[in-house]
């Protein structure tokens, strides 16, 4: 009877310590919002309540993929690309404050959305032509993100489509 509830209580033991526990990994900084306060959480093991939600931010180049389907007044526009981003140290308290952890969909997707718009109809995939904007979407989006702490390391265009004129379809 006695292993029994040894058993029992090294497993709820286990359970707890997962559960009070979060791992941040090299190349990325934690972010824990309690209220108005931050705790920016480095590498290692780190103790937090299992009610708090931690956002991730990459401090060393690290691709985040980003896939979005949007349709406006301006046109049409889908795209599925990966971007080799860094955020600067510094940076992660007043990006977390902004965007609460979403920089990415809030950010950075509006801004590929209306570089791709402003280019025009047009589609592309794995070839050179994608390879060129993907290194103007690139130098695009580091000039409006860069004063943020937000760098673009590279892009690598998997496909894209853009309609313009939409003059036809919208009445």
């Amino acid at each position: 009877m006695r292993s029994k509830w040894a058993v029992i209580g090294t497993c709820a033991a286990v359970v707890l310590v997962f559960a009070f526990t979060q791992f941040v990994h090299g190349g990325y900084v934690g972010v824990i919002e309690s209220g108005k306060a931050l705790k920016v959480l480095g590498r290692g093991v780190h103790f937090r309540p299992p009610w708090t939600k931690v956002a991730f931010y990459p401090v060393m180049s690290r691709e985040v993929a980003i896939g979005s389907a949007f349709e406006g007044s301006r046109g049409k526009c889908k795209f599925d690309l990966s971007l080799y981003l860094s955020v600067s140290p510094d940076s992660v308290a007043p990006l977390h404050r902004a965007y609460h952890g979403r920089y990415v969909e809030r950010a950075i997707t509006p801004l590929v959305e209306d570089f791709l718009l402003r280019r025009g109809t047009g589609s592309g995939g794995w070839d050179p032509e994608s390879e060129k904007v993907a290194k103007d979407l690139a130098a695009c989006v580091n000039t409006a993100l860069n004063p943020a702490g937000v760098f673009i390391h590279s892009a690598e265009i998997r496909s894209f489509e853009v309609e313009t004129d939409l003059e036809g379809t919208i009445r």
